[in-house]
């Protein structure tokens, strides 16, 4: 009964974990001190954070509302029965497919990293911009941006079983314009 659930979990348990590795590949490359990076490269980096950062952080929302998903099924069995054995089941998947709330703890400590990497960036680059060494166009990028920071705290399977509350991420629907071309 939870087959579907299990199968979005393992596909952005993936999609998450590459999402860190292509973050940590990227960083790796810049091994520089911030003050010998010129303007032009300092900025590309600062704008390669922001996407790291939103993608991680679109995907650890996706993986919690899908881990929701399931515990809110769990919860939902009426059979004594049925609910001892989806818990078995998701014990279970967590031993044999990894423990993707683990994974979704390496992603907030990953997010909380590059956080603090866009404000030493972020730093930089106003200090640049102070001493006139960055041009106005350069610094338009970087003006002011929301940090988002994803929290998460997993509850166990035996422990939500007694929790009848599920939450959801905020969604978005774009605007429609009545061409689907738009």
């Amino acid at each position: 009964m939870s087959g579907p659930i299990r199968r979005s979990i393992g596909l952005t348990h993936k999609r998450l974990t590459n999402y860190i590795e292509t973050y940590k590949i990227t960083v790796g490359k810049t091994t520089q001190p911030l003050d010998e990076i010129d303007n032009s490269s300092l900025i590309i980096l600062y704008g390669e954070l922001k996407l790291h950062l939103n993608k991680i952080e679109k995907t650890i929302s996706y993986l919690e509302s899908i881990h929701q998903s399931w515990i809110h099924f769990i919860t939902s069995l009426t059979s004594d029965n049925e609910r001892i054995r989806e818990i078995r089941i998701y014990d279970d998947f967590l031993k044999e497919y990894s423990d993707y709330t683990v994974t979704l703890e390496t992603a907030k400590d990953t997010i909380d990293e590059i956080n603090n990497l866009k404000k030493s960036y972020k730093s930089e680059l106003l200090a640049r911009k102070e001493e006139d060494n960055l041009s106005q166009d350069d610094f338009s990028s970087v003006k002011e941006t929301p940090i988002m920071t994803a929290t998460y705290s997993a509850p166990s399977a035996q422990s939500a079983a007694n929790s009848t509350l599920a939450y959801l991420p905020p969604v978005t629907i774009p605007p429609f314009y009545g061409d689907i071309t738009k």
